[in-house]
């Protein structure tokens, strides 16, 4: 039989044109920053210290202005942030037409040619007739290919579903979209430092968010006993050092716009640099499995924080070698990952978080100790009352980012 292609939903009925409803624009500064959400006031702290101006905390994100030095630091300089966006146009968004009509109207020749490649993403909420967001991101990309074979003697611009020249984000809520362009093309997780990864690996800017969350600032050593590929003790070594994660090895679709400065990228780059320096004080990791050790030594590496970092093959369990990668420092902060859910068979995890807490209240008095886990049963056999606790995601999974005060007398959970 042969494989047919699966319809697409016809749109529910609805008005083609209505008028705009009266609500509070979306549009508010001239960029977006995105971020995991539960971090925006870590994102604007970063916005500010960066100098951009007018920064409003928004939904998972966060606005903010500056003009092209702001843009070019916002994608060099921040840790937590997902995604920058430049927003081009809001408009009404009743019906899959009036989206076409908007962004066919738009003068795309502008930001691309006929053989440039895009991409569309879209996400919708609380909207009718415009909520299947891949029907909308078809008709976006109709509308690009339409307006530029009617323009360009019917050459159009091609997909390229992982490194487009152009990637456009649609955001409809409440029946308003709002189309934006993305300044990196390519997630700014993506530092380009990790080309391998264990299971379940932890993104690099949730990373970095759950370590300024902490309050981590590199003046204390830093400890993780389940380093794995190495992604909390890179970002660690990036804070601790002023190193802007995306200083180097990735390119940025900015680079591509028709008002790209390109001497002024490089001011602004070579001042991020000139902010870098030494770590004050150690960050050390460790796994059980010596090839994750290694493999977090490579990532050290590509990173450009290897003199900053010490990767050890151990297992926390073994008390000498945490009593020597300790070397008698009596205060500091744990931050780690430990294995939950696939990565441990049905009761290993509360075994080892068990473990790992008595370890915990053994060695680690006078330091604060923070645990990202989404095992709720693995927590609760830790043994230690909790001073703080944030929930987030990780990879979907719902987590929980946990502080125990490792004070002397510390009383366990009830």
């Amino acid at each position: 039989m042969a494989h047919q292609r699966p319809q697409l939903p016809t749109p529910r009925p609805g008005p083609r044109f209505t008028p705009a409803v009266a609500t509070e624009p979306m549009i508010k500064g001239e960029y977006f920053a995105s971020c995991p959400k539960g971090f925006e006031d870590v994102l604007c702290a970063e916005l500010i210290a960066l100098g951009a101006s007018d920064v409003k905390q928004g939904f998972s994100g966060a606005w903010c202005a500056g003009g092209n030095a702001a843009l070019y630091k916002a994608c060099l300089g921040l840790r937590s942030a997902s995604r920058v966006l430049k927003p081009l146009r809001e408009f009404a968004a009743r019906h899959p037409m009036m989206v076409y009509d908007q962004i066919k109207r738009m003068k795309w020749e502008h930001w691309i040619t006929p053989e440039s490649t895009i991409k569309i993403d879209c996400v919708s909420f609380n909207s009718t007739n415009v909520d299947h967001t891949h029907y909308m991101e078809l008709r976006a990309k109709d509308a690009i290919c339409d307006r530029f074979r009617e323009n360009c003697n019917g050459l159009r611009p091609s997909v390229d579903r992982e490194r487009p020249d152009l990637l456009i984000h649609l955001f409809i809520n409440n029946n308003r979209c709002l189309l934006s362009i993305d300044a990196a093309g390519v997630a700014l997780h993506r530092r380009g430092y990790r080309t391998q990864a264990g299971e379940a690996p932890l993104r690099e800017n949730l990373a970095a968010a759950l370590l300024l969350r902490s309050g981590y600032d590199g003046t204390k050593p830093l400890y993780d006993p389940f380093c794995g590929s190495g992604t909390f003790l890179i970002e660690a070594a990036m804070i601790a050092t002023n190193r802007a994660p995306n200083i180097e090895g990735r390119g940025f679709s900015f680079q591509l716009w028709p008002e790209y400065d390109e001497a002024l990228f490089q001011q602004v780059r070579q001042e991020l640099q000139a902010r870098e320096h030494a770590a004050p004080e150690s960050i050390v990791g460790s796994d059980v499995d010596a090839a994750m050790a290694a493999m977090a030594k490579r990532n050290a590496v590509r990173a450009g924080v290897a003199p900053s970092v010490r990767v050890e093959t151990a297992d926390f369990r073994d008390e000498e070698a945490w009593s020597e990668m300790g070397h008698g420092i009596t205060t500091g902060t744990v931050v780690t990952n430990p294995p939950y859910g696939e990565r441990l068979l049905e009761g290993e995890a509360e075994e080892l978080y068990k473990l790992f807490g008595d370890v915990l209240k053994k060695r680690f008095t006078g330091w604060d100790a923070w645990i990202l886990s989404g095992s709720d049963e693995g927590l609760k056999k830790v043994g230690l009352r909790h001073s703080k606790r944030m929930p987030t995601t990780n990879g979907g999974i719902p987590c929980r980012f946990v502080k125990y005060e490792l004070y002397v007398g510390s009383k366990k959970t009830s």
